[in-house]
C-alpha cells in the first residue's frame, strides 16, 4: 500500500522565542479546503490545505498558505472540531471556555501584536461559559443539533447546536472527562473519563445508557483519551484500556455495550482514536451486507501511529517515530484519502493514500442505509428562537469541495450581516438500493440490535468463521511500506469572499424572540437573559439624542491628603492614554462602558453640570435597538463596571451601587471611605480599590465579601526600589476564582492570600537577573498565551526591564490620536531590545553556575506557587515538568525527596484520624501528578532512577490497596 508523508515546516504555532510550540489539536474542514489547528500558545489558526497538499501551490506567493489566527482564547486550545455542515468551528481551552467560529465578510485585518495579517475574518459568534475546569473536547451530532462539551470539572455539557443554548449537564463522571464522541447513528453519546469508566447517553432523554468500566478498570491516567465511533455505528473503540496488563484499545459493541475484541500490541498507552469515514467492501463483488463490510481505523501511541483494517487481527502498516514526540489529535478527511496528524513537538504530519490499492469503498448510500437498520426516530427540534448564521439567500454551500476545486465558504454579508439562522446541512446524496440483512427488531423502543453481520469479524463462510476470526496478536516487526512521494493534483485558487459595501446592522429583538433553556448556565449573559427584552422596559421611551460635547465637570483629586500614607504619581498625566492614578478619577458630563464582547450591550452614565439636575447622574443599559432600564442617582458618577452578571457604578461620595441585568437593586448602596480609583468586574465578583487604598473584592451572587477591606498602603511601601522609589498601581485585574491581581509600576504582581492573611509576590524583576526561565520578551503580555503567571512575567519585561536597560522604542506622544501600529516602519535595529538586564547593578554574585542554578529552582518554585494559587493548572503542571527536570539534571536528592513527599501524602492510615494534607493542587490530583510527572522524569534519570523506582513502587502498593 502507498503511503505519502507531507510535513510542511512552515505549518507550526510558534512561542515568544519564534520556537515550534506543541500543537493540542487539528481538524480538517469537510470539504478539505481548511485545516484549523489549535496549540500551546492560545490560538487557533485556520490553514489552506492547498499549498500543503500541492508543492506546485506551496510555491506560488500569491496563494495564501495561513487565512487566520484567532486569538479570543486565554488558555491553552486543547480541542477544535468543525460542524459536519462545515459552517462553524467549535474549540475548546483550558481557560474554560468553549468558543463558536464563524466566517464573517471581508479580510480579518492585521494580527494583534504580530505582523500577520488575516486573510479570511474568522470571528467567535458565541462564548458558551459552564464548565468551572479546562475544557478538554468537543463534539457535534451528525446533523449538528446538539453539540456536545466535556471538562476536567468532570462535566459533560450539551449545548443547542442552533442557537448555543445549554440544554443540560451531565454529572454521572467522578473524574476528569477527556473524550466525547457521537453516535454517528444520532442515538448515543459517549464520553471517557479518567474514573475509569466509559459511559453512554441517550440523546433522546439524557439518561444513562450504559455504564462500561470492564476494560479500564487498571488503566492509568493519560492527557487524552480521543474515542471514535465506527462510521456504520455498530462499535465504539476507546484508547487507555487494558486487556490484564497490556495496553490495548478497547472494541465496544453496541449490542451489549461490552468489549469482546481488542487491538493488541502497543508498547504504550493508546491516547488517539480515528476512524476513516468511509466504508469498505471485503469482496468487491459481493453484496453491501454487514458481513462483507468493514472499517479503516487509526491509533496513536506516543509517537507511533498504526491502521488497522477490522477484518485482520493484526494491524495493515504500522508507522513509527512519525514524530520526536507524543502524536496529541488525528483528523481524516472526508474523502478517506489523508489522514492529519499533529504531535507535541509541534509539527502536522499529512498521510495520503491510494484507496485504490486498498479494499474497494462501499457504494454510496451505504452508511444511511445501514444506520436506518437501527429504527431510531430523532425527535423533531423546534425551532430555534435565537438562531444563529445568516439567511439563506446569504450563504451557500454548493456542495463538498475536492482538491482541484475547493469549496469557498461564503461569509456572511449585507444588511442580514448579524442576523443568523439555522445553517441547513447539506442533503444526503440519493441512497443507492443496497441490500441489508436485518435482524428482526423487538417491540420495545428501548432494544438495540445492530443489523446483521460485524464489521469487526471476518466473513463467515460455510457458516463458520475461520480459524483467526478472533482479534488479538501483537504487532508484527514488519518493514514500512515504500512511501512515494505525493502525486501532484491541478489545483484552482480560492476566491476569497469580497468586502460587502452594506452596512451590518441587527434585526430588533420582538417579545417572542427567546425561549428559556433546558440548562442553567451558571453565568448568564445579560444579552442571553431571556426576560430582559420581553414586554416594555423603563426606558424604552428614553430619547437618546446626540451627544454634547465631553466636559470636565471636577478634575482628578486626592482626597484628604493628610491621611495618605504613600505616594500619589502621574497625577499631572491623567489626559494621557492608559494611565490609571490612585486618585479620585475626573468627573465628565458622560462616559460608556461595552459590558460584553459580542452583543455590544453598554452601560451609559451622564453627569448633569447644570439645570435642575445639576450634581446628580443617569445611568442606563442599552443595545442598538433600545434602553432596557435606566436609573437616577444623587451623586456624579466617576467610575463603573460590568459582567455577565451585573453592573456597578462608584459616586463622588463613596457609594458603590450594584445592578442586576434588568436594572433592579441587586446590593444595598454600599459607602466606602473615598470613591473607587479601581472597580473591575468579572463573572460574580466586583473588586473595588479607593481613592485612599481600600481593596474589598465582593461575591455578588452570595452578597458578600471574600475579605475584610484592605489596605495597599503596606504593599506600595515595601515595594519601592532604587528605580521606583514610590510605586503606584498600573492596573487591577482579578482571576476568575475572585483573586484580585496588582500590577505596581515597580514591576512587581502581588495577589492576596486570605487563608494565610497576607500579600504574595507572585512575580517581580529579580527572576531577570539569572532564572534560566525568564519569560521576558518582545511581545505583547496577553499574545504570549501560556497562561496568566507567564503573562504577568512578560507583562514585567515589557514595563521595566525596558526602562531599567534603556531599550530603545518608538512610540508616539501621549497625546497621540493615531492608532496605527507604531512599530511598522522601524528598522530591525530599532525593534531590538534586550530581555535581561545588563550593568553593574545585575552582575551575578558567587560562583556562576551555582547562582544560575539557585535562582532557577527558586524562580520555579515561586512559579508552581503562583500557579497553584492563581487555580492555573495547565501552567502548574508545566512548571513542575521544569522543576522536576532541573532537580534530576542537577542530581538533588533531597529536594526531590522532599519533592515526592509533598505529593504523596500519608502513606499509612491510622484509624480514627482526619488527615490535614490536601490531595488537590491547582484542581489535579497530587498523586497523579506524582506519577505521571516526578516519578516519570525521576526514573529516566542516572543520578535519580533508584529514588524514582523506590516510590514508583510504594504509589503502586498504595493505589493497590486503596
Amino acid at each position: 500500500m502507498t503511503i505519502g508523508i507531507i510535513r510542511p515546516s512552515w505549518l507550526v504555532h510558534h512561542d515568544d522565542k519564534e520556537r515550534p510550540v506543541t500543537i493540542f489539536t487539528l481538524a480538517v474542514h469537510p470539504d478539505g479546503s481548511r485545516l484549523a489547528t489549535g496549540g500551546l500558545d492560545t490560538k487557533i489558526k485556520i490553514w489552506s490545505t492547498a499549498p500543503i497538499l500541492d508543492e506546485g501551490v506551496e510555491k506560488d506567493d500569491k496563494v495564501p498558505k495561513l487565512l487566520c489566527t484567532m486569538t479570543s482564547h486565554s488558555g491553552v486550545v486543547m480541542c477544535v472540531k468543525w460542524s459536519n455542515s462545515g459552517r462553524y468551528l467549535a474549540s475548546g481551552s483550558d481557560d474554560n471556555i468553549v468558543m463558536i467560529w464563524n466566517l464573517e465578510t471581508g479580510s480579518g485585518g492585521k494580527v494583534w501584536g504580530s505582523s500577520e495579517t488575516n486573510v479570511e475574518n474568522w470571528k467567535a459568534v458565541r462564548r458558551l461559559v459552564g464548565h468551572d475546569s479546562d475544557v478538554s473536547g468537543v463534539a457535534w451530532s451528525s446533523d449538528d443539533s446538539y453539540l456536545a462539551s466535556t471538562g476536567l470539572d468532570s462535566t459533560v455539557l450539551i449545548w443547542s447546536g442552533h442557537n448555543f443554548e445549554l440544554i443540560r449537564r451531565l454529572d454521572g463522571h467522578q473524574g476528569f472527562v477527556k473524550g466525547v464522541v457521537f453516535d454517528p447513528v444520532g442515538q448515543f453519546l459517549a464520553t471517557q473519563s479518567d474514573d475509569n469508566s466509559v459511559k453512554i447517553w441517550r440523546t433522546t432523554d439524557w439518561g444513562l445508557e450504559a455504564d462500561i468500566v470492564e476494560p479500564f478498570i487498571n488503566s492509568p491516567k493519560t492527557n487524552l483519551a480521543r474515542l471514535t465511533w465506527s462510521p456504520e455505528g455498530t462499535h465504539l473503540v476507546t484508547p487507555n484500556s487494558m486487556n490484564g496488563p497490556v495496553f490495548v484499545a478497547a472494541v465496544i459493541d453496541r449490542q451489549q455495550w461490552a468489549s469482546n475484541n481488542s487491538m493488541v500490541g502497543h508498547e504504550n498507552i493508546v491516547e488517539v482514536a480515528a476512524f476513516n469515514p468511509l466504508l469498505f467492501m471485503r469482496e468487491p463483488n459481493g453484496p453491501a451486507t454487514g458481513g462483507n463490510l468493514c472499517t479503516l481505523l487509526a491509533l496513536s501511541a506516543r509517537n507511533c501511529i498504526s491502521l488497522w483494517v477490522t477484518s485482520q487481527s493484526q494491524p495493515l502498516v504500522v508507522l513509527d517515530e512519525v514524530f520526536d514526540r507524543d502524536v496529541l489529535d488525528l483528523s481524516w478527511s472526508a474523502d478517506g484519502t489523508q489522514l492529519w496528524s499533529c504531535s507535541s513537538e509541534g509539527h502536522v504530519n499529512v498521510f495520503t493514500f491510494n484507496l485504490s490499492e486498498f479494499n474497494a469503498i462501499a457504494p454510496p448510500g451505504t452508511k444511511e442505509a445501514y444506520h436506518k437498520t437501527y429504527d431510531f426516530h430523532r425527535a423533531r427540534l423546534p425551532a430555534p428562537p435565537r438562531p444563529l448564521g445568516p439567511s439563506s439567500s446569504s450563504v451557500q454551500f454548493p456542495g463538498m469541495g475536492t482538491m482541484a476545486q475547493p469549496n469557498t465558504l461564503i461569509a456572511r454579508k449585507g444588511p442580514g450581516a448579524k442576523r443568523r439562522v439555522v445553517p441547513q446541512p447539506l442533503p444526503p446524496p440519493p441512497p443507492v438500493p443496497v441490500a441489508i440483512a436485518v435482524a428482526p427488531v423487538a417491540s420495545t423502543s428501548a432494544a438495540i440490535h445492530p443489523p446483521m453481520g460485524n464489521a469487526f469479524q471476518p466473513p463467515i463462510t460455510n457458516g463458520k468463521p475461520p480459524a483467526n476470526a478472533a482479534w488479538g496478536g501483537a504487532v508484527v516487526s514488519q518493514p514500512l511500506p515504500v512511501l512515494q512521494p505525493y502525486q501532484q493534483q491541478p489545483y484552482q485558487q480560492q476566491q476569497q469572499a469580497g468586502p460587502s459595501s452594506s452596512k451590518k446592522r441587527r434585526a430588533e429583538p420582538t417579545d417572542d424572540e427567546s425561549e428559556e433553556s433546558d440548562g442553567v448556565d451558571p453565568y448568564v449573559r445579560t444579552s442571553n437573559a431571556p426576560y430582559r427584552t420581553k414586554g416594555r422596559t423603563l426606558g424604552e421611551d428614553r430619547k437618546r439624542g446626540p451627544k454634547e460635547p465631553l466636559r470636565e465637570l471636577r478634575p482628578a483629586y486626592l482626597p484628604r491628603e493628610k491621611e495618605r500614607t504613600f505616594e500619589i504619581s502621574n497625577l499631572e498625566k491623567r489626559s494621557g492614554k492608559g494611565l490609571r492614578v490612585l486618585a479620585v478619577p475626573p468627573v465628565n458630563t458622560f462616559g460608556s462602558l461595552e459590558i460584553e464582547d459580542f452583543e455590544k450591550d453598554t452601560l451609559e452614565w451622564r453627569n448633569f453640570g447644570e439645570g435642575e439636575r445639576n450634581g446628580t447622574s443617569e445611568i442606563a443599559v442599552v443595545t442598538k435597538s433600545k434602553t432596557l432600564w435606566v436609573d437616577y442617582l444623587p451623586n456624579y458618577v466617576v467610575c463603573a463596571a460590568g459582567s455577565e452578571e451585573f453592573v456597578a457604578v462608584s459616586t463622588e461620595d463613596g457609594s458603590l451601587t450594584v445592578y442586576t441585568p434588568t436594572g433592579r437593586r441587586m446590593l444595598p448602596t454600599m459607602v466606602l471611605d473615598s470613591p473607587c480609583s479601581f472597580l473591575e468586574a468579572q463573572h460574580g465578583f466586583l473588586l473595588a480599590i479607593t481613592a485612599l487604598g481600600s481593596l474589598t473584592v465582593y461575591n455578588t451572587s452570595h452578597s458578600k465579601a471574600l475579605f475584610p477591606p484592605l489596605s495597599v498602603s503596606n504593599l506600595l511601601t515595601s515595594s519601592a526600589t532604587k528605580h521606583v522609589p514610590h510605586p503606584t498601581i498600573t492596573t487591577a485585574s482579578m482571576q476568575p476564582n475572585g483573586a484580585p491581581l496588582l500590577a505596581l509600576s515597580s514591576g512587581s504582581t502581588h495577589s492576596y492570600d486570605a487563608d494565610l492573611c497576607a500579600w504574595m509576590r507572585l512575580s517581580d524583576v529579580w527572576w531577570s537577573k539569572g532564572s534560566d526561565f525568564w519569560e521576558g520578551r518582545r511581545r505583547k503580555a496577553n499574545q504570549i498565551g501560556f497562561g496568566i503567571v507567564r503573562e504577568i512575567e512578560t507583562a514585567i519585561n515589557e514595563i521595566v526591564v525596558d526602562e531599567l536597560t534603556g531599550a530603545v522604542t518608538k512610540k508616539p506622544p501621549l497625546d497621540s490620536d493615531d492608532d496605527s501600529d507604531a512599530d511598522s516602519d522601524e528598522s530591525e535595529e530599532e525593534q531590538v531590545k534586550k530581555t535581561v538586564p545588563e550593568g553593574d547593578n545585575f552582575e551575578e554574585l558567587g560562583d556562576g553556575e551555582m547562582y544560575r542554578t539557585a535562582i532557577s529552582l527558586a524562580h520555579l518554585e515561586i512559579r508552581l506557587k503562583a500557579a497553584a494559587s492563581l487555580e492555573s493548572g495547565g501552567e502548574y503542571r508545566q512548571f513542575l515538568q521544569a522543576y522536576v527536570k532541573r532537580l534530576a539534571e542537577e542530581g538533588l536528592r533531597n529536594k526531590a525527596e522532599e519533592l515526592i513527599r509533598e505529593l504523596i501524602g500519608p502513606i499509612y492510615y491510622t484509624h480514627g484520624t482526619v488527615s490535614a494534607w490536601p490531595p488537590l493542587v491547582a484542581g489535579m490530583k497530587k498523586r497523579d501528578l506524582l506519577k505521571d510527572v516526578v516519578l516519570t522524569a525521576f526514573t529516566k534519570s542516572r543520578t535519580l532512577n533508584a529514588l524514582g523506582l523506590e516510590y514508583s513502587e510504594v504509589l503502586k502498593k498504595m493505589s493497590t490497596r486503596w
